[in-house]
């Protein structure tokens, strides 16, 4: 029988040519979603109408089919599957990969953990989840607590490195914008999953 942790997807080169592409992903994502004009005045379903238009352009640029609703049909190809933001990797007729799944959610801890509890069911090179925590703002709890059920939920039975990304929105008096995206990564590790500021 082979071993779940070294196996390797057909349609990835090798364990490298996949965290490398993993890699140009997330600092992709980063990027743009860091160049989101998301200015004080602005409310929660502006932000995410912007978030998710984002990544669905860079979904689109890199030739992925791109699920999601409520942003222009130009820069998706259907509504929305499964989570705020698919991107697919489809040859003619098969699926061979999902490079993102993405959720966003603002609100309290409750409201962002359903969200986010539909991301450890994903099979995905990265797992965005971006939220803002209405009350007390604890950015490093809601982190801390986010990691600790990816342990719990995966336990030593992990597939791979699953890469997972936290953009976590705050708010930042110095900055003209009022806002700022605060970035945490992961991987389904057990022996060093934790969550680490980038």
């Amino acid at each position: 029988m082979s071993d779940h942790h070294s196996t390797v997807p057909a349609c990835i080169d090798d364990e490298d040519t996949r965290a490398q592409q993993i890699l140009e992903i997330i600092n992709a994502i980063q990027a743009r979603l860091n160049s989101v004009d998301v200015h004080a005045s602005a409310d929660w379903k502006e932000f995410t109408k912007a978030f998710k238009t984002s990544l669905c352009k860079l979904g689109k640029e890199r030739q992925f089919h791109v699920g999601a609703s409520n942003v222009p049909s130009e820069d998706r190809n259907y509504g929305e599957w499964l989570y705020d933001v698919t991107w697919l990797d489809y040859d003619d007729k098969h699926l061979l990969n999902v490079p993102l799944v993405a959720e966003i959610e603002w609100g309290n801890w409750s409201a962002i953990r359903d969200d986010f509890e539909k991301l450890l069911l994903a099979r995905a090179d990265v797992r965005l989840m971006i939220f803002s925590e209405e009350r007390d703002r604890n950015i490093e709890t809601i982190v801390d607590r986010m990691v600790d059920q990816i342990l719990r939920f995966c336990g030593e039975l992990v597939w791979g490195e699953d890469s997972w990304l936290i953009g976590a929105l705050e708010w930042e008096d110095e900055s003209e914008r009022g806002w700022r995206l605060r970035w945490f990564t992961t991987t389904t590790v057990p022996s060093t999953l934790k969550g680490i500021e980038v």
